[in-house]
């Protein structure tokens, strides 16, 4: 399963315009979740949200409701530089992880990665997905090229030169 923040979604359907790499993800078997506080976060994102809307609506995305508002708030009271979206993947993240199933938490917020580190989650963000697919062979070596190219000249923020 893989737990989707928002900035993920933003960059794939819209940023770099390739909605398909997620959808690869769901061919091969594997999930692509959102949380309903990213899900708020994506309805507010208009461009976005009119491409990724059907995909929610055929279940291809599917929506999370494990985490409350409450949830949130006292999550946010120890970690207030955590955004709500965030927060919902890394809580949900760890209800999973307490339960023993398999996820991952795509976050790019450098705080958000910060504290799902120090909070021992499954983590990778967008370029990392983009280069684990590139190195399963699911996307050629000029597409993954082509989309890190897409995410420097986009409103993306990621600092490539820090990358391994």
């Amino acid at each position: 399963m893989k737990l989707a923040d928002s900035s993920c979604i933003v960059c794939v359907f819209k940023d770099i315009n390739r909605p398909f790499i997620l959808m690869d993800w769901i061919k091969r078997g594997y999930q692509i979740v959102i949380t309903e506080q990213v899900h708020k976060e994506l309805q507010d994102n208009d461009k976005t949200y009119k491409i990724l809307s059907p995909e929610i609506k055929k279940g291809s995305i599917k929506i999370n409701k494990l985490i409350t508002a409450q949830d949130i708030i006292l999550f946010r009271t120890r970690y207030p530089v955590l955004g709500i979206g965030e927060s919902s993947i890394i809580l949900t993240a760890l209800k999973l992880q307490k339960e023993s199933k398999r996820y991952y938490a795509i976050l790019d917020d450098k705080n958000a990665r910060k504290v799902a580190s120090q909070l021992g989650l499954n983590l990778t963000g967008t370029y990392g997905l983009l280069k684990t697919l590139k190195e399963k062979g699911h996307i050629t070596e000029s597409m993954f090229i082509q989309c890190k190219q897409d995410m420097e000249k986009s409103q993306f923020r990621i600092n490539f030169d820090k990358i391994k």
